[in-house]
């Protein structure tokens, strides 16, 4: 009995070593991070996270109160985030990046919002949002379905 127990320690041992990947800080060129940033529309997008720890910030601007947000991220393991906040320093969204979820943020401010996204040991097949200035959520008109696949996701 004792022999089965060691066996299967060391082959759960076996099993960790062989999934752990090696700590990374920053994204290189096989990760592909593609950003757009524009007035009232900001996406990232990028592939092939191992492990990944970092944290990003960019400031985008938004003429209107509120921001469509669209996940389309498909990250299984570690922790991932979007955090939003207004002109005013308000947080105006923060969540997980997930996959094929829609959300809206709380209303803000009009100006220049700063979107920060970070990763803490993210592992995944790739990182993806979308955010779209509305002031109208019925008007906006795309389905989170049209966002992702378009976005190749």
């Amino acid at each position: 009995m004792r022999r089965v127990i060691t066996l299967l320690g060391l082959g759960v041992v076996a099993l960790a070593a062989a999934c752990a990947e090696p700590v990374k800080t920053g994204f290189g060129p096989e990760n592909d991070l593609q950003v757009t940033n524009q007035t009232d529309t900001f996406s990232l997008g990028v592939n092939d996270l191992k492990n990944v720890f970092t944290e990003l910030s960019y400031t985008w601007r938004n003429t209107e109160v509120r921001a469509r947000i669209f996940h389309c991220s498909f990250l299984p393991h570690g922790e991932s985030r979007l955090v939003v906040v207004d002109v005013a320093g308000d947080t105006v969204y923060d969540r997980s990046l997930l996959y094929r979820l829609e959300g809206l943020s709380e209303a803000g401010a009009p100006g220049n919002w700063t979107v920060y996204v970070s990763f803490y040991g993210s592992l995944g097949s790739w990182a993806d949002f979308v955010l779209d200035a509305t002031s109208d959520t019925a008007a906006s008109g795309q389905a989170i379905k049209d966002v992702c696949e378009a976005r190749g996701r």
